[in-house]
């Protein structure tokens, strides 16, 4: 039977007021515009062209005085059977009992059974089956029955269809592929005013024309290349709805075409719909529920809080909220026994004035969520929802979104209505309400103007110009049909449920779906090797697509490429994605005098002003004079960055640019470096005022101290305040207490008798000829039993820099990077009256003393006769510094650019297709 034929078909139907009954509404509707176009008609009526489902509305929808059970009650039903088990043991195969009281994920199965339970437990190969599972079976079903006949409901599926009197003649299309056409053919056959157009049994390749499956190597290459021949087609002004799409497989090749197409400009028009829970409006509910299981911990909170789907009434609230909560590490919220609420914690140690607003809508958001989560029946999460709904803004949702909100706060009614019907609250109603929403298929509204696109088995019998079916590998086009679909297949077998396999039946009537029918597939799918449709490989009508990467034919991109190359002409026109490409192009790369500072330096003057005014102090010492105009601050950090690179400097300290963190570090480096050096401040400010010096003799007294001091600062959640949460600084508390206790002695053994002078200070010191003040925070200054030689030590939680990168010294060697915190503690002392003769690094992790400058036989990387050359080299690094960011040179050195945060930004190393 051909296409002509089966038109021939519809229209006869048609011109003889037999309605026509197609196998989906996808189909239907197609074929009410199709008639149209083939009788020159202006308008056809709606009811004359109907789908499957609705032609058993219309014949087999008697009156009964029960109620149809839905899926809702179903869930509900199933649910309450499982705390219902959880008690009593009810059941030991379906649900086993290790899972009786955790069985809530069971839910989905009980339902599965539910349909065909009747069919089921009166099979005569049920003894066939193993004892336990019939009991089970037996039990179910008892329940079920019970359940349905205490409340006036009936299984659809449990009875004879009761059809009713009617004059309409029907015409039915296809009816090889409506799966449950067989259990109303009985009825159908007997009925005069019914007739049936089969769909045609030839071979998709046994046409007069075959139809052939085209292989390519990869999926990308498949879409590409029916993404582009659409293109040409819409080019050549093909209407985009004489064109179809349908793709084997899930929603991911779905996404997968939709990329492809907007690369290419082709719009489309998707058909398939998808989890409700997956549009934002209906998406809100799963991202509270992840709040409250995760505790309200921040990473939770941030995607419904900083969304911009959802209409709060102060973002900026929202994103404050946020952004304390990862400063602060607030990973949980916890009740009970051992509570832990790192959130409290976090809000104990900021300052009120600061926090007040933050902190009264953390506790408005923790009660709407909360109450929600704990709602005890359907009815009252019905108004604890709309109370959480109304706190937003409730005119600020979108269009689509909205709707999507809609459809989901129908399906909460529908589980009051269930509730109703039950007359008792339903267990657990939030989780259930969530499940119902996820398993709820949402089409959005009227569909965008384009190509529409269809899965597989919905478009079977539409008839466009041009149809392209992808992805028609033997698994996605494989149609079974099993009456007891999720039994094992031996307890099918044993029932004498055998499938039945309409994969033909569908490729058959693909190949007459459309004027010009197109199938292919890819070897290399999204997951993984795939073989081709069974019918194709037997007629031997599987056609390989030679593809070279350059193929400008079909790929405007590869057009691009060769142009680009030299290999290629100019392609005649521009897809968005590339003219916007080539319009950033000419404004950049292009531009006559393009802005490049990693190669150039700056020379407008108001450039060259807005430098100057951002180098201010960040930190300024006590008491410090008012500075000369046009003096410039910086730190050791900052002269640091600046001689390793100069543009990262620009973009650091003079832009004031810096990488957000949106996730919680639980061990933070910067904040346990932080509370170390605290606790290293207190701890010598202690033994200073207590013994004015270090005594090797009280070294249990010191330890004392420095537990006191840890429990300062860290009990009751203060850990916090420096962005670790209390759940982790308990595990880790004998670490900081080891690593303190690691430092006393290793002071006691190598700076005995030393006094502290002075710990963790701001020091400042004015370059007068070349008009720098450097301001930097020593961590300790101690002065040595003589009292005419200082020692300066420069805390790190790590490791240590290199020994050969502090530039002065004879070893220094500029490949191993550069370290200037030693030489500016030095600096800034000497311009104090300090002569400092020993200077080292200590490392908490190695809990060891690192010597920088010293004449002690501990093999320093310098002794004190290089101290003089270190302050030179130092000295000229501030006066490079001064001169050259004057002269706005912040040009980018040729390398070291592998561990850069900026690369991002910078791009001078970055790598483009070549």
């Amino acid at each position: 039977m051909s296409t002509d034929t089966l038109n021939d078909a519809f229209l006869d139907a048609l011109e003889h007021d037999r309605i026509c009954v197609f196998p989906s509404e996808v189909t239907a509707a197609f074929s009410r515009r199709r008639a149209i176009e083939l009788d020159s008609r202006r308008a056809i009526r709606s009811d004359s062209v109907v789908s499957w489902d609705t032609f058993k509305e219309h014949l087999f929808g008697g009156r009964r005085d029960d109620r149809p059970v839905n899926s809702v009650l179903r869930r509900a039903f199933a649910a309450q059977f499982l705390e219902r088990n959880a008690a009593d043991r009810l059941v030991t195969t379906i649900v086993p009992p290790a899972y009786a009281e955790t069985s809530s994920p069971y839910a989905p199965y009980i339902v599965s059974f539910l349909p065909n339970l009747a069919a089921l437990v009166s099979s005569s190969g049920l003894a066939r089956l193993d004892a336990a599972f019939v009991a089970d079976l037996r039990t179910l079903h008892l329940s079920y029955d019970e359940f349905l006949r205490d409340r006036g409901l009936f299984e659809p599926s449990w009875t004879e269809p009761l059809m009713r009197s009617s004059s309409l003649r029907y015409t039915i299309f296809y009816p090889e592929i409506v799966t449950d056409y067989p259990e109303f053919a009985r009825h159908i056959e007997t009925l005069k005013t019914v007739n049936v157009v089969h769909a045609p049994k030839a071979d998709p390749a046994g046409e007069a024309t075959p139809a052939r499956l085209h292989r390519y190597a990869s999926l990308p290459e498949e879409v590409t290349s029916v993404i582009g021949t659409i293109a040409r087609l819409l080019d050549s002004g093909v209407p985009a709805d004489e064109i179809a799409i349908t793709y084997g497989g899930d929603e991911s090749i779905q996404e997968y075409i939709e990329r492809t197409a907007a690369l290419y400009d082709v719009p489309l028009s998707p058909r398939r719909g998808r989890e409700l829970s997956s549009y934002g409006g209906a998406g809100v509910f799963d991202l509270i529920a992840s709040v409250v299981e995760s505790g309200f911990g921040v990473e939770a909170l941030e995607p419904l809080l900083v969304n911009r789907s959802i209409p709060w009434k102060n973002p900026s609230l929202c994103r404050r909220l946020v952004r304390y909560g990862i400063e602060h590490a607030c990973i949980v919220r916890t009740t009970g026994e051992a509570a832990v609420d790192t959130w409290r914690d976090a809000f104990s140690v900021g300052d009120p004035d600061r926090i007040g607003s933050l902190e009264r809508f953390f506790g408005a958001i923790l009660t709407y969520l909360t109450r929600i989560a704990r709602a005890p029946s359907a009815a009252d999460l019905r108004r604890r929802v709309n109370d959480f709904l109304r706190s937003l803004d409730v005119d600020g949702w979108s269009r689509t979104d909205e709707r999507a909100l809609q459809s989901a706060l129908t399906v909460l009614e529908e589980l009051v209505d269930a509730e109703t019907v039950l007359g008792a609250p339903v267990p657990s109603p939030w989780a259930l309400f969530r499940e119902l929403v996820s398993e709820r298929r949402y089409v959005p509204g009227t569909p965008p103007p384009g190509v529409t696109v269809y899965p597989y088995r919905v478009s079977a019998g539409i008839v466009p110009e041009y149809h392209f079916v992808v992805n028609a590998s033997h698994a996605a086009t494989a149609v079974r049909v099993t009456p007891f679909g999720l039994l094992r297949e031996d307890y099918q077998s044993a029932l004498g449920a055998e499938p039945r396999d309409l994969s033909g039946d569908f490729l058959e009537m693909y190949a007459l779906s459309g004027s010009v029918v197109r199938f292919s597939y890819a070897l290399i799918g999204l997951d993984g090797a795939q073989l081709p449709a069974a019918g194709f490989v037997a007629t031997r009508s599987v056609v390989p697509v030679e593809h070279t990467e350059h193929d400008t034919t079909y790929d405007p991109f590869a057009a691009e490429l060769a142009t680009f190359s030299g290999t290629g002409p100019l392609p005649p026109s521009l897809t968005p994605v590339q003219a916007r490409g080539i319009e950033r192009i000419a404004a950049t790369g292009l531009s006559p005098t393009p802005a490049r500072f990693t190669v150039a330096a700056i020379t407008a003057p108001s450039s060259l002003d807005r430098i100057a005014s951002a180098l201010v102090p960040r930190h300024a010492a006590d008491g410090a004079p008012r500075e000369t105009p046009g003096t410039i601050f910086t730190s050791p950090t900052d002269l640091e960055t600046f001689t390793t690179c100069r543009f990262a400097y620009l973009i650091a300290r003079v832009a004031g640019l810096h990488e957000l963190a949106f996730a919680v570090d639980p061990e933070p480096a910067l904040g346990l470096g932080s509370l170390y050096h605290k606790i290293a401040e207190d701890l010598f400010t202690a033994i200073g005022a207590e013994d004015g010096r270090f005594r090797a003799d009280h070294i249990e007294r010191y330890r004392e101290i420095a537990a006191q001091t840890i429990s300062r600062l860290t009990d009751d959640g203060r850990c916090a305040a420096y962005g670790i949460p209390r759940p982790v600084f308990d595990c880790i508390s004998s670490v900081v207490a080891d690593a303190i206790d690691r430092l006393i002695t290793a002071e006691a053994e190598t700076f005995a008798e030393y006094a502290p002078v002075k710990e963790e200070g701001w020091s400042s010191a004015v370059f007068d000829s070349d008009m720098v003040r450097l301001v930097g925070r020593i961590d300790r200054v101690s002065r040595a039993p003589d009292g005419d030689e200082y020692l300066v030590v420069d805390y790190k939680k790590g490791g240590v820099p290199h020994k050969k990168s502090i530039p002065g010294t004879l070893q220094h060697d500029p490949d191993k990077g550069v370290s200037l915190q030693i030489p500016a503690y030095i600096a800034l002392l000497d311009a104090h009256g300090t002569r400092v003769t020993d200077a080292a690094y200590y490392s908490f992790r190695k809990g060891a003393f690192e010597f920088v400058v010293s004449d002690a036989p501990n093999k320093p990387w310098a002794d004190r006769s290089e101290t003089d050359r270190i302050l030179e080299s130092f000295r000229a690094t501030v006066s490079e510094f001064a001169k050259t960011v004057r002269a706005g040179d912040f040009t980018a050195p040729d390398g070291g650019c592998d561990a850069c945060r900026f690369r991002g930004v910078c791009r001078t190393k970055f790598v483009v297709r070549s």
